[in-house]
């Protein structure tokens, strides 16, 4: 929603949402385990990054960082396999351009 909603906005107004995980503090206070949670001073400084920017339509996740528990690592692995698809090249910003006037007449 915020990211359509933040693009159809008014000038001069922007809309934007930070998406927290379980908040350390608030886990605490209710009695909850604090695995995997983040902090609030986290959560305010994605709230700040907003505030102070002229960004809308943003979504900012804030996630707890990436734990590793050696007993749930399986124990053999197979090799990755290789990706059958090549890896595509970056659009252009003449293809990206053409693209958009394609979609365009489309339209009408």
């Amino acid at each position: 929603f915020v990211r359509t909603a933040g693009l159809s906005m008014p000038r001069g107004v922007r809309l934007n949402v930070v998406s927290p995980a379980l908040v350390r503090e608030s886990a605490a206070a209710a009695g909850l385990p604090q695995r995997m949670t983040v902090t609030a001073e986290d959560c305010a400084r994605s709230f700040m990054r907003l505030a102070f920017s002229s960004w809308s339509a943003r979504v900012l996740h804030v996630s707890p960082p990436a734990q590793f528990d050696p007993a749930q690592e399986p124990a053999e692995t197979a090799p990755p396999s290789p990706d059958p698809t090549p890896p595509r090249a970056a659009p252009t910003k003449a293809t990206v351009l053409a693209d958009a006037h394609a979609r365009r007449e489309h339209a009408w």
